[in-house]
Protein backbone atom coordinates (compact mmCIF):
# COMPACT_ATOMS: atom_id res chain seq x y z
CA UNK A 1 0.00 0.00 0.00
CA UNK A 2 2.55 2.49 1.05
CA UNK A 3 4.33 1.44 -2.65
CA UNK A 4 1.10 2.50 -4.23
CA UNK A 5 1.10 5.71 -2.21
CA UNK A 6 4.74 6.52 -3.28
CA UNK A 7 4.24 5.66 -6.62
CA UNK A 8 1.15 8.68 -6.47
CA UNK A 9 3.25 10.79 -4.71
CA UNK A 10 6.09 10.95 -7.27
CA UNK A 11 3.48 11.42 -10.22
CA UNK A 12 1.89 14.12 -7.98
CA UNK A 13 4.85 15.78 -7.94
CA UNK A 14 5.91 15.46 -11.49
CA UNK A 15 3.18 16.23 -13.04
CA UNK A 16 0.57 18.02 -10.85
CA UNK A 17 -2.78 18.29 -12.09
CA UNK A 18 -1.86 18.80 -15.91
CA UNK A 19 -3.50 17.28 -18.46
CA UNK A 20 -1.24 14.97 -20.81
CA UNK A 21 -1.89 17.77 -23.80
CA UNK A 22 0.29 20.03 -21.88
CA UNK A 23 3.30 18.19 -21.56
CA UNK A 24 6.18 19.50 -23.42
CA UNK A 25 8.67 16.82 -24.72
CA UNK A 26 12.51 18.17 -24.15
CA UNK A 27 12.72 17.68 -27.98
CA UNK A 28 10.18 19.96 -28.90
CA UNK A 29 11.66 22.57 -26.63
CA UNK A 30 15.13 22.28 -28.32
CA UNK A 31 13.91 22.34 -31.68
CA UNK A 32 14.87 25.11 -33.92
CA UNK A 33 12.73 27.47 -35.96
CA UNK A 34 12.01 26.10 -39.03
CA UNK A 35 12.69 28.20 -42.61
CA UNK A 36 11.46 28.77 -45.54
CA UNK A 37 14.45 28.16 -47.70
CA UNK A 38 14.02 24.57 -46.52
CA UNK A 39 11.25 21.99 -47.69
CA UNK A 40 13.22 19.25 -46.28
CA UNK A 41 14.09 18.69 -42.34
CA UNK A 42 17.07 16.20 -43.55
CA UNK A 43 20.04 17.48 -44.59
CA UNK A 44 20.91 14.87 -46.75
CA UNK A 45 18.25 15.13 -48.88
CA UNK A 46 17.62 18.71 -49.13
CA UNK A 47 15.27 20.40 -51.52
CA UNK A 48 16.39 24.04 -51.84
CA UNK A 49 13.57 26.49 -52.73
CA UNK A 50 15.18 29.93 -52.08
CA UNK A 51 11.96 31.86 -51.48
CA UNK A 52 11.17 35.37 -50.32
CA UNK A 53 9.97 34.54 -46.19
CA UNK A 54 7.04 37.38 -47.23
CA UNK A 55 4.14 35.60 -48.55
CA UNK A 56 4.06 38.53 -51.24
CA UNK A 57 6.74 37.77 -53.73
CA UNK A 58 8.80 40.75 -54.65
CA UNK A 59 10.80 41.42 -58.52
CA UNK A 60 14.68 41.50 -57.58
CA UNK A 61 15.46 44.69 -57.47
CA UNK A 62 16.99 47.13 -59.64
CA UNK A 63 21.09 47.56 -59.11
CA UNK A 64 21.91 51.38 -58.01
CA UNK A 65 25.28 51.66 -57.59
CA UNK A 66 27.87 50.49 -60.98
CA UNK A 67 25.36 48.99 -62.90
CA UNK A 68 23.44 51.88 -62.57
CA UNK A 69 25.59 55.38 -61.53
CA UNK A 70 22.72 58.05 -62.30
CA UNK A 71 21.32 56.52 -58.84
CA UNK A 72 24.67 56.72 -56.62
CA UNK A 73 23.73 60.10 -55.57
CA UNK A 74 20.36 59.27 -54.31
CA UNK A 75 19.53 60.53 -50.62
CA UNK A 76 15.62 59.15 -51.05
CA UNK A 77 14.12 55.45 -50.57
CA UNK A 78 14.34 53.95 -54.95
CA UNK A 79 14.21 50.89 -55.98
CA UNK A 80 17.13 50.27 -56.88
CA UNK A 81 19.29 47.53 -54.79
CA UNK A 82 22.75 47.72 -53.04
CA UNK A 83 25.18 44.59 -53.09
CA UNK A 84 26.29 44.00 -49.86
CA UNK A 85 29.87 42.66 -49.05
CA UNK A 86 29.54 40.45 -45.61
CA UNK A 87 32.69 39.64 -43.91
CA UNK A 88 30.93 36.83 -40.71
CA UNK A 89 33.89 36.06 -38.11
CA UNK A 90 33.16 33.04 -36.14
CA UNK A 91 35.59 31.81 -33.18
CA UNK A 92 33.70 28.80 -31.27
CA UNK A 93 30.62 26.43 -31.46
CA UNK A 94 27.96 29.09 -30.66
CA UNK A 95 28.68 31.95 -33.14
CA UNK A 96 29.66 28.46 -35.37
CA UNK A 97 25.94 27.10 -34.73
CA UNK A 98 24.10 30.89 -34.39
CA UNK A 99 25.76 31.95 -37.71
CA UNK A 100 23.43 28.95 -39.43
CA UNK A 101 20.21 31.73 -38.98
CA UNK A 102 23.02 35.02 -40.13
CA UNK A 103 23.35 32.96 -43.19
CA UNK A 104 19.48 32.49 -43.85
CA UNK A 105 18.91 35.87 -43.23
CA UNK A 106 21.57 37.27 -45.77
CA UNK A 107 21.90 35.16 -48.64
CA UNK A 108 20.85 36.60 -51.49
CA UNK A 109 21.98 36.88 -55.46
CA UNK A 110 23.55 40.24 -55.02
CA UNK A 111 25.70 39.67 -51.90
CA UNK A 112 29.09 38.15 -51.21
CA UNK A 113 29.71 36.32 -48.09
CA UNK A 114 32.84 35.34 -46.95
CA UNK A 115 33.25 34.04 -43.52
CA UNK A 116 36.40 33.80 -41.50
CA UNK A 117 36.94 30.99 -39.13
CA UNK A 118 39.42 31.90 -36.10
CA UNK A 119 42.20 29.96 -36.20
CA UNK A 120 42.28 28.73 -32.26
CA UNK A 121 38.84 27.01 -33.27
CA UNK A 122 39.87 25.87 -36.98
CA UNK A 123 38.22 24.69 -39.90
CA UNK A 124 37.48 20.72 -38.66
CA UNK A 125 34.30 21.99 -36.44
CA UNK A 126 32.94 23.74 -39.57
CA UNK A 127 33.02 20.18 -42.23
CA UNK A 128 30.52 18.50 -39.83
CA UNK A 129 28.30 21.38 -38.96
CA UNK A 130 24.71 22.34 -40.10
CA UNK A 131 25.94 25.37 -41.32
CA UNK A 132 28.55 24.25 -44.39
CA UNK A 133 25.45 21.60 -44.80
CA UNK A 134 23.29 24.79 -45.74
CA UNK A 135 25.65 26.85 -47.02
CA UNK A 136 26.58 23.56 -49.77
CA UNK A 137 22.68 23.25 -50.27
CA UNK A 138 21.42 26.60 -50.52
CA UNK A 139 23.42 29.74 -50.96
CA UNK A 140 20.66 31.25 -52.82
CA UNK A 141 22.53 32.65 -55.11
CA UNK A 142 25.20 34.55 -52.82
CA UNK A 143 29.10 33.90 -53.52
CA UNK A 144 30.27 32.31 -50.34
CA UNK A 145 33.57 31.68 -49.41
CA UNK A 146 35.00 30.22 -46.20
CA UNK A 147 38.99 30.69 -44.73
CA UNK A 148 40.56 29.99 -41.40
CA UNK A 149 43.70 32.52 -41.42
CA UNK A 150 44.00 34.98 -38.39
CA UNK A 151 43.84 34.37 -34.63
CA UNK A 152 42.56 36.98 -32.64
CA UNK A 153 43.26 37.84 -28.89
CA UNK A 154 41.10 39.35 -27.52
CA UNK A 155 42.39 42.99 -26.56
CA UNK A 156 45.66 42.96 -28.30
CA UNK A 157 45.96 44.80 -32.47
CA UNK A 158 45.14 40.80 -33.91
CA UNK A 159 41.43 41.58 -33.53
CA UNK A 160 41.97 43.83 -36.15
CA UNK A 161 43.65 41.32 -39.03
CA UNK A 162 40.02 39.40 -39.87
CA UNK A 163 38.42 42.99 -40.67
CA UNK A 164 41.82 43.86 -42.83
CA UNK A 165 41.87 41.33 -44.16
CA UNK A 166 38.36 41.34 -45.03
CA UNK A 167 39.01 44.74 -46.67
CA UNK A 168 42.09 43.26 -48.41
CA UNK A 169 39.94 40.79 -49.82
CA UNK A 170 37.37 42.45 -50.60
CA UNK A 171 38.53 45.47 -52.63
CA UNK A 172 41.15 43.18 -54.33
CA UNK A 173 39.50 39.74 -55.28
CA UNK A 174 36.00 41.11 -55.01
CA UNK A 175 36.10 44.52 -56.68
CA UNK A 176 32.77 45.62 -59.15
CA UNK A 177 30.88 42.85 -57.27
CA UNK A 178 29.64 44.88 -54.37
CA UNK A 179 28.83 48.34 -52.98
CA UNK A 180 28.80 48.05 -49.32
CA UNK A 181 31.23 45.97 -46.16
CA UNK A 182 29.28 45.01 -43.39
CA UNK A 183 31.32 42.76 -41.12
CA UNK A 184 29.74 41.16 -38.47
CA UNK A 185 29.95 38.25 -35.36
CA UNK A 186 28.36 34.48 -35.95
CA UNK A 187 26.11 35.52 -33.17
CA UNK A 188 24.51 38.74 -34.88
CA UNK A 189 21.15 38.40 -36.72
CA UNK A 190 19.63 41.33 -39.66
CA UNK A 191 16.61 42.75 -38.26
CA UNK A 192 15.23 43.06 -41.81
CA UNK A 193 15.34 41.21 -45.40
CA UNK A 194 18.07 41.40 -47.81
CA UNK A 195 15.57 43.49 -50.00
CA UNK A 196 14.88 46.37 -47.70
CA UNK A 197 18.44 46.33 -46.84
CA UNK A 198 19.83 46.56 -50.26
CA UNK A 199 17.34 49.31 -50.39
CA UNK A 200 18.04 51.81 -47.85
CA UNK A 201 21.97 51.14 -48.50
CA UNK A 202 21.03 52.32 -52.31
CA UNK A 203 18.89 55.30 -51.00
CA UNK A 204 18.98 57.16 -47.76
CA UNK A 205 22.27 55.25 -46.28
CA UNK A 206 23.91 55.03 -49.61
CA UNK A 207 27.94 57.12 -49.17
CA UNK A 208 27.28 57.10 -45.18
CA UNK A 209 30.25 54.92 -43.17
CA UNK A 210 28.95 53.85 -39.89
CA UNK A 211 32.33 52.99 -37.46
CA UNK A 212 29.91 52.84 -34.00
CA UNK A 213 26.99 50.79 -32.67
CA UNK A 214 24.30 51.69 -30.24
CA UNK A 215 25.90 51.53 -27.15
CA UNK A 216 28.61 53.69 -28.18
CA UNK A 217 28.28 57.00 -25.90
CA UNK A 218 28.25 59.08 -29.34
CA UNK A 219 25.77 56.73 -30.30
CA UNK A 220 26.10 56.94 -34.41
CA UNK A 221 29.27 59.12 -34.97
CA UNK A 222 32.45 57.80 -33.60
CA UNK A 223 33.27 59.72 -29.76
CA UNK A 224 36.72 61.95 -29.76
CA UNK A 225 39.00 61.42 -27.22
CA UNK A 226 37.70 64.46 -25.29
CA UNK A 227 34.65 63.39 -25.33
CA UNK A 228 35.77 61.37 -21.85
CA UNK A 229 36.64 62.88 -18.86
CA UNK A 230 39.95 62.98 -18.09
CA UNK A 231 40.23 60.21 -15.76
CA UNK A 232 38.03 58.18 -17.87
CA UNK A 233 39.99 55.04 -18.64
CA UNK A 234 39.46 55.08 -22.15
CA UNK A 235 41.32 58.54 -22.26
CA UNK A 236 43.70 58.21 -19.84
CA UNK A 237 45.16 54.72 -22.01
CA UNK A 238 45.31 56.75 -25.24
CA UNK A 239 46.29 60.01 -23.76
CA UNK A 240 49.63 58.15 -22.64
CA UNK A 241 52.74 57.94 -25.21
CA UNK A 242 50.79 59.98 -27.80
CA UNK A 243 51.51 59.86 -31.35
CA UNK A 244 54.05 61.70 -32.95
CA UNK A 245 53.98 60.56 -37.10
CA UNK A 246 55.98 60.59 -39.80
CA UNK A 247 53.95 59.90 -43.45
CA UNK A 248 53.77 60.48 -46.94
CA UNK A 249 50.67 61.20 -48.45
CA UNK A 250 48.93 59.91 -51.27
CA UNK A 251 50.13 63.38 -53.37
CA UNK A 252 53.72 62.29 -51.98
CA UNK A 253 54.02 64.84 -49.70
CA UNK A 254 55.87 63.98 -46.55
CA UNK A 255 54.37 65.06 -42.75
CA UNK A 256 56.03 64.96 -39.45
CA UNK A 257 55.15 65.80 -35.93
CA UNK A 258 51.43 64.32 -36.53
CA UNK A 259 49.50 63.43 -33.84
CA UNK A 260 45.86 62.15 -34.85
CA UNK A 261 43.21 62.56 -32.44
CA UNK A 262 41.73 59.39 -31.30
CA UNK A 263 38.16 58.61 -32.00
CA UNK A 264 36.49 55.43 -30.51
CA UNK A 265 33.91 53.88 -32.67
CA UNK A 266 33.13 49.42 -32.80
CA UNK A 267 34.93 46.81 -33.99
CA UNK A 268 31.52 46.55 -35.89
CA UNK A 269 30.72 48.26 -39.14
CA UNK A 270 29.29 49.41 -42.23
CA UNK A 271 31.85 50.94 -44.74
CA UNK A 272 31.49 52.20 -48.58
CA UNK A 273 33.58 51.26 -50.98
CA UNK A 274 35.20 54.18 -51.49
CA UNK A 275 36.45 54.06 -48.18
CA UNK A 276 37.78 50.68 -48.00
CA UNK A 277 39.19 51.02 -51.62
CA UNK A 278 41.50 54.16 -49.97
CA UNK A 279 42.16 52.21 -46.68
CA UNK A 280 43.62 48.90 -48.93
CA UNK A 281 45.89 51.49 -50.37
CA UNK A 282 47.31 53.02 -47.70
CA UNK A 283 47.74 49.83 -45.69
CA UNK A 284 49.43 48.77 -48.98
CA UNK A 285 52.24 51.66 -48.14
CA UNK A 286 54.33 50.99 -45.37
CA UNK A 287 54.80 55.01 -45.18
CA UNK A 288 50.88 56.25 -45.05
CA UNK A 289 49.57 57.54 -42.28
CA UNK A 290 47.29 54.04 -41.66
CA UNK A 291 50.45 52.18 -41.68
CA UNK A 292 52.21 54.41 -39.53
CA UNK A 293 49.45 54.77 -37.24
CA UNK A 294 49.11 50.62 -37.11
CA UNK A 295 52.50 50.44 -36.04
CA UNK A 296 52.25 53.14 -33.55
CA UNK A 297 49.45 51.26 -31.98
CA UNK A 298 51.00 48.00 -31.92
CA UNK A 299 54.60 49.48 -30.58
CA UNK A 300 53.08 51.01 -27.58
CA UNK A 301 50.78 48.01 -27.11
CA UNK A 302 47.67 49.83 -26.90
CA UNK A 303 44.03 48.59 -26.07
CA UNK A 304 40.51 48.69 -27.94
CA UNK A 305 42.50 48.89 -31.59
CA UNK A 306 39.64 47.77 -33.24
CA UNK A 307 37.52 50.06 -31.72
CA UNK A 308 40.07 53.02 -32.75
CA UNK A 309 42.20 51.99 -35.75
CA UNK A 310 40.04 52.30 -38.98
CA UNK A 311 36.95 55.44 -37.03
CA UNK A 312 40.35 57.78 -36.26
CA UNK A 313 41.97 57.21 -39.82
CA UNK A 314 38.34 57.63 -41.38
CA UNK A 315 37.90 60.89 -39.45
CA UNK A 316 41.02 62.28 -40.71
CA UNK A 317 40.32 61.18 -44.06
CA UNK A 318 36.15 61.16 -44.68
CA UNK A 319 35.19 62.80 -41.77
CA UNK A 320 31.81 64.10 -43.44
CA UNK A 321 30.63 60.74 -44.74
CA UNK A 322 29.54 59.43 -40.93
CA UNK A 323 26.10 60.06 -40.19
CA UNK A 324 24.57 63.16 -39.60
CA UNK A 325 22.87 63.04 -36.54
CA UNK A 326 19.76 65.35 -35.07
CA UNK A 327 19.66 66.60 -31.48
CA UNK A 328 18.40 63.18 -30.18
CA UNK A 329 20.80 61.26 -31.27
CA UNK A 330 18.52 59.71 -34.74
CA UNK A 331 20.23 59.90 -38.33
CA UNK A 332 19.02 63.14 -39.75
CA UNK A 333 17.16 61.60 -42.52
CA UNK A 334 13.24 61.98 -43.06
CA UNK A 335 13.15 58.08 -44.45
CA UNK A 336 14.49 56.61 -41.52
CA UNK A 337 13.74 56.50 -37.58
CA UNK A 338 17.17 55.22 -36.09
CA UNK A 339 19.70 55.84 -33.61
CA UNK A 340 21.54 52.32 -33.80
CA UNK A 341 22.76 51.00 -36.97
CA UNK A 342 23.41 47.55 -34.89
CA UNK A 343 21.72 47.05 -31.68
CA UNK A 344 23.51 45.73 -28.60
CA UNK A 345 23.51 45.90 -25.07
CA UNK A 346 27.02 46.81 -23.52
CA UNK A 347 28.24 48.69 -20.46
CA UNK A 348 25.57 48.20 -18.00
CA UNK A 349 27.62 47.03 -14.98
CA UNK A 350 28.31 50.50 -14.43
CA UNK A 351 27.31 54.06 -15.52
CA UNK A 352 28.89 55.55 -18.64
CA UNK A 353 31.27 58.31 -19.25
CA UNK A 354 28.47 60.54 -18.82
CA UNK A 355 26.81 59.45 -15.58
CA UNK A 356 24.21 57.67 -17.81
CA UNK A 357 23.00 53.94 -16.68
CA UNK A 358 20.34 51.55 -17.78
CA UNK A 359 17.52 49.42 -14.98
CA UNK A 360 16.20 47.50 -17.85
CA UNK A 361 16.39 43.43 -16.78
CA UNK A 362 18.54 41.09 -19.06
CA UNK A 363 18.52 37.95 -20.06
CA UNK A 364 20.81 35.76 -17.68
CA UNK A 365 22.73 32.66 -19.02
CA UNK A 366 21.66 29.13 -17.75
CA UNK A 367 24.48 27.05 -16.12
CA UNK A 368 23.49 23.65 -17.89
CA UNK A 369 23.16 25.77 -20.90
CA UNK A 370 26.96 25.12 -21.90
CA UNK A 371 27.22 29.02 -23.23
CA UNK A 372 29.53 31.28 -21.42
CA UNK A 373 28.21 33.95 -19.91
CA UNK A 374 29.14 37.67 -21.21
CA UNK A 375 31.60 39.58 -19.32
CA UNK A 376 30.50 41.55 -16.99
CA UNK A 377 30.45 44.82 -19.19
CA UNK A 378 28.83 42.69 -22.08
CA UNK A 379 27.57 42.86 -24.83
CA UNK A 380 24.39 40.93 -23.06
CA UNK A 381 22.24 38.26 -25.16
CA UNK A 382 19.10 39.73 -26.39
CA UNK A 383 15.64 38.15 -26.54
CA UNK A 384 12.04 38.88 -27.48
CA UNK A 385 11.81 41.09 -24.30
CA UNK A 386 14.03 43.44 -26.45
CA UNK A 387 12.26 43.92 -29.61
CA UNK A 388 10.45 47.23 -28.52
CA UNK A 389 13.99 48.67 -27.65
CA UNK A 390 15.03 47.11 -31.08
CA UNK A 391 12.33 48.58 -33.29
CA UNK A 392 12.69 52.04 -31.80
CA UNK A 393 16.32 51.93 -32.57
CA UNK A 394 16.02 51.55 -36.36
CA UNK A 395 19.20 49.15 -36.11
CA UNK A 396 19.75 46.56 -39.11
CA UNK A 397 21.40 44.21 -37.10
CA UNK A 398 21.37 42.83 -33.44
CA UNK A 399 23.81 41.24 -31.33
CA UNK A 400 24.19 39.20 -29.33
CA UNK A 401 21.50 36.50 -29.81
CA UNK A 402 21.79 32.69 -29.44
CA UNK A 403 19.45 29.56 -29.67
CA UNK A 404 20.27 29.02 -26.35
CA UNK A 405 19.04 31.45 -24.68
CA UNK A 406 15.96 32.81 -27.05
CA UNK A 407 15.36 30.70 -30.07
CA UNK A 408 12.08 32.74 -30.11
CA UNK A 409 13.88 35.53 -32.12
CA UNK A 410 14.88 33.34 -34.90
CA UNK A 411 11.51 32.85 -35.30
CA UNK A 412 10.15 36.55 -35.70
CA UNK A 413 13.49 38.05 -37.84
CA UNK A 414 14.31 39.42 -39.91
CA UNK A 415 10.91 40.94 -41.75
CA UNK A 416 10.52 43.35 -44.24
CA UNK A 417 9.11 46.17 -42.35
CA UNK A 418 9.72 47.87 -39.15
CA UNK A 419 5.86 47.71 -38.18
CA UNK A 420 6.42 43.77 -38.27
CA UNK A 421 8.50 43.46 -35.38
CA UNK A 422 6.17 43.12 -32.14
CA UNK A 423 5.64 45.67 -29.69
CA UNK A 424 7.50 43.18 -27.27
CA UNK A 425 8.96 45.11 -23.60
CA UNK A 426 10.61 43.97 -20.76
CA UNK A 427 7.80 43.78 -17.95
CA UNK A 428 8.25 46.42 -14.77
CA UNK A 429 9.48 44.80 -12.01
CA UNK A 430 8.60 41.08 -13.31
CA UNK A 431 11.15 38.32 -12.67
CA UNK A 432 10.66 35.06 -14.83
CA UNK A 433 10.85 31.76 -12.37
CA UNK A 434 13.75 29.55 -13.10
CA UNK A 435 12.68 26.19 -15.15
CA UNK A 436 11.65 23.74 -12.71
CA UNK A 437 14.62 20.81 -12.03
CA UNK A 438 12.19 17.70 -11.83
CA UNK A 439 14.58 15.41 -10.67
CA UNK A 440 16.17 17.47 -8.22
CA UNK A 441 12.89 17.79 -6.70
CA UNK A 442 12.15 13.96 -6.72
CA UNK A 443 15.44 13.27 -5.40
CA UNK A 444 14.83 15.63 -2.46
CA UNK A 445 10.63 14.24 -2.68
CA UNK A 446 12.69 10.70 -1.93
CA UNK A 447 14.82 11.69 0.60
CA UNK A 448 12.42 13.21 2.52
CA UNK A 449 9.24 10.36 2.21
CA UNK A 450 12.38 7.73 3.43
CA UNK A 451 13.40 9.90 6.22
CA UNK A 452 9.67 10.25 7.24
CA UNK A 453 8.77 6.55 6.60
CA UNK A 454 11.78 4.39 7.41
CA UNK A 455 9.72 1.03 7.69
CA UNK A 456 9.88 1.24 3.47
CA UNK A 457 13.28 0.44 3.48
CA UNK A 458 13.16 -2.04 6.31
CA UNK A 459 10.65 -3.90 4.56
CA UNK A 460 12.56 -3.91 1.35
CA UNK A 461 15.28 -5.57 3.01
Amino acid sequence: MRAILLILLIQYVLCGTCSSGDVVGAEDIHDLPDDPHWSSIAHDDVDCTCEERSQQQQELQELCFNNNPDNTNSTTMTSCGARIFYLIVVHNDRTMNDALYLFRGIRDSRNTILIHIDVKFGMKPYESSVLKQEIDACPCGSQVEIASVHNSSWSSWSMNAPTLWGLDKAVKEYEGKWDVFINLSGDTLPVYTPDRVASLFAGPLAKTNFVTSHSCETGLVPAPIHFFPKKWHKRGHYSQDPANLTYVDDDGVSHSNYAPETYFGSQWMVLQFDWCQLLVRQLDRPDSLASQYKEYLIATKKLMTDETFIPTILMHYMPKTIPEIDEEGYLDVDEVDMYAIRYERMDENMPNSQGVYTTVQRYNVPENSGVDAPHAWGPYFLGVYDLENIRESGALFIRKVSSVIDPNLFRLLPVDQPEDIPLIGWPKEVKIDPAVDWAHRLADFKKKYIHDHPEVLQKEK
